[in-house]
This record gives structure tokens, sequence and C-alpha cells, in this order.
């Protein structure tokens, strides 16, 4: 009990600092009922599985089935209407337990289901611009073979860029994902017979999403981004975490606790210490989908808590890519950081540079904030690392009071070693 009390400020403003895109921005909800003959099943648990998806279809349809016949009017789509769907229901979340009941038919019975998608969800069925320029050059082609070769070849890099794994299909069907494509500033250069290609054009990543999860095969390890992740080197007192929910392990030392923010006891000392205004505030958080966002939460130095001050603490938050370069993870880091610790205090980005953490790309920040928030007040120092790996953006949160940072500088950096994808 006395290590959830003391805990209990840092879980609020971790709760705060770092919600993703999503928080912002309300969830879409349906709610549908499904219903089948028991005659049909002879088997309790398989009728409440085929009851369960038909539920989860419905509510797709609802939610996505616009925005799916909307991108699969587009010319040469490369695949079906129905795998778009079908990957449609890997985003849907579900909202408390399902309600089973009998039907108005004889031997009917019905579940009712609650869905949501978040904003970034519905996002993926809006295309993305991509552009490529490639100049090249073949004495053994025609100049019309060579102008085909080198916009093809430029369509395909494009492509590739925007998502590696395109690299194991089959280049006339990854060509196809590829919408409105423009090779207008495309020509051979002046007195020679190098041709540039300059190609311009559109992908749905929904479409991408269908595809790869339809036809292309994982890139091998020996070719993809996992092979390029060395194993991180774990001090020997460090104790390993690993998050099997949202695909990560990093390591801690031994005396962080971790703390479970939705526990009975940590909810109640949050009403009890910081008053109902910043607990409701708490609870919004953990009932909103950005919660499921959020990874692991640890803490240290819990005394400090006991003078209004900063404890030392960690979270990970996982959230989506969506097609985003380093450079655009930069500037939007910045922008929310900015925008949501303006709510709890007066922050100071001093810096937020692209860097590289175990042969990843990513931004590295330093954030100053004088806290005020449920009674804490403190002079506050966090180290934000947004990590891009595949379609994911990982970001690590080290804070702590602005005067215990000289104590707990390399102590960071080594837990932002262990850190790694799995």
């Amino acid at each position: 009990m006395r290590l959830r009390y003391l805990a209990l400020p840092a879980c609020v403003f971790m709760a705060t600092f770092f919600p993703t895109s999503a928080h912002a921005q309300e969830p879409q909800v349906v709610t549908k009922t499904a219903c089948i003959s028991a005659f049909s099943f002879g088997d309790e648990e398989a009728a409440k599985d085929e009851l369960v998806a038909d539920a989860k279809r419905l509510i797709v349809n609802e939610l996505f089935g616009e925005l799916i016949s909307a991108s699969t009017v587009v010319d040469n789509m490369a695949v079906t209407s129905e795998q778009i769907r079908a990957t449609s229901l890997g985003f849907l979340r579900t909202q408390g337990n399902p309600l089973y009941a009998n039907g108005e038919d004889f031997a009917e019975v019905c579940v009712t289901l609650t869905g949501y998608v978040t904003a970034a969800d519905l996002e993926l069925f809006e295309p993305t611009l991509l552009n490529n320029r490639l100049c090249a050059s073949d004495p053994d082609l025609p100049a019309s073979a060579l102008r085909e070769a080198t916009r093809t070849e430029a369509a395909l890099q494009a492509l590739y860029a925007y998502e590696p794994q395109l690299l194991a299909g089959a280049p006339e069907s990854v060509l196809t994902l590829l919408k409105r494509v423009d090779y207008a500033g495309s020509n051979f250069l002046p007195d020679s017979d190098i041709f540039c290609a300059e190609v311009v054009g559109e992908v749905y990543p929904i479409e991408v999403m269908a595809l790869l999860e339809a036809n292309v095969a994982p890139v091998p390890a020996s070719d993809g981004e996992a092979a390029a992740l060395p194993s991180p080197v774990i001090p020997s007192s460090f104790v390993t975490v690993i998050d099997e929910r949202l695909g990560y392990s990093l390591a801690v030392p031994p005396r962080w606790a971790q703390l479970d923010l939705r526990s009975t006891e940590t909810r109640n000392a949050a009403k009890t210490m910081l008053g109902s205004a910043t607990s409701q505030q708490l609870d919004d958080f953990l009932n909103s989908e950005a919660a499921d966002e959020m990874g692991v939460l640890y803490v240290s130095d819990l005394s400090a808590a006991l003078f209004g001050r900063m404890p030392t603490v960690l979270n990970v938050s996982v959230g989506q890519a969506g097609g985003l370069t380093l450079e655009q993870i930069q500037t939007e880091l910045v922008a929310k950081l900015n925008a949501n610790l303006e709510m709890i205090g007066e922050p100071s980005v001093q810096e937020a540079d692209a860097c590289t953490v175990n042969t990843l790309p990513a931004v590295c920040a330093t954030v100053a904030l004088d806290l005020d928030i449920g009674g804490m007040r403190s002079d506050v120092i966090a180290q934000i690392t947004a990590l891009l790996y595949g379609d994911r953006i990982y970001v690590l949160t080290l804070a702590t009071g602005a005067d215990s940072l000289a104590e707990h500088a390399d102590e960071f950096d080594q837990i932002i070693a262990t850190f790694r994808p799995e």
C-alpha cells in the first residue's frame, strides 16, 4: 500500500504527459447484435465464437463500409474489397464483454457487442503521397525501353521505401498499389542517353496491409529489419522486462518498481491524495483507447513524492507510424509535447534531434517542465526517445526532478540502450 501511495503523483503525471495522437480524438463506437440458430452448432463455444465473429463483421461494415466502398472504386486495386474488409477486422477493439441472450425466434441465440476504432485507423483509408526520382542509362536498350524500365524501377523504389516488406512480393502486384501515377517531370538529360524518371503517386495504407496479409510473405530475417537489431547489452544487476502485448523488451535497475494504474488501490489513492478532478482525469485516460497504447510504467525515488517533488519514472508507449518519416516524427513530437504539457505546467523543449538507438532511427528530445498538477509542484527534466521500427513508433520517456538529473543521467542511458522491439 505504501508503494502505491508514494508512486501516485508520478502515475498521474505520466497518464497526462504521454498520450498518443489517438488520445486527443474521440473513438467511433458502434454496438451491434447478431443472432444464429442454436441448432446450427452442437458445441456452445463454437456458437459463441461464430456469434462474436458475426457481430464484429456487422460493426466493421458500419464503421468502415463507406470507406471500403470508396477505396475500392479506384481502378486496378491490388486487393479485393473483401480482403480489405478482413484486414479491417484487425483494427476493431471491443468495449466490455459480449452480452448473450435468447432471440425472438425459436432456438435463436444472440450476442450484443460494442466495438470502436480510432481516428488513426480511419486514416489508413486515406491516400498517402509518394514520390521518387531515378536516373539510368543503358546503351543496349532502345530509348522507349529505357524510359519504361526506369519509370517502373522508380515507382518500385518509392513503394519499397514506403513498406520494405513489399520486396518479397511480385513486382507486378506491388506496382498496382501506386495510384494516380504521374511521370510529368521525366525526360532525357540534354545531350545524353541518361533518362531521369520522376514519379508521383498515391498509395492507400489499407491496401498495402491487405496485400501483405493476403499475398506477400514477410521479408526473411536475413534481409529484414530484425536482422539489423543487435542483442542489447544488459547490466548484470538490471531486471529484464518483456511487454508481449505491445512487442518490446527493456531492462530496469532492481530498485525500480512497476506501477499498475488500473489497480483499485492506485485509483483510490489518486482520489484521496490528488482530489476528484485529477482522479477523474486519470480514470478518463484509462477508459480511453489511448490507454491501449501505453506500455510499462516503472517508478523510483518514491520518497520524493512525500515532499511534493517528482519521483523518477519510466514509461513506454507504442503507436502506429502511419508512413511518417523520421523528420515528420520529429516535428510532430515537439508539437505534441508542447500541446500536452501545457495542460500540467510550463514546458520547454530544449532539444529534439535525429539520433540512432541500437541501429534504429530515432528522435531524442529533452524537455524541461515546471510541473504543477494535483498539488505537486516540481521542476522536471524528461528524456524522450522515439524509435521508428517497421510500422510502429516506440516512445520511451524517462523523467525525474531537475535536481536529480545528474544522479540518473547514466542510468537513463543504460535503460535506453537495453530497449529492443520484439
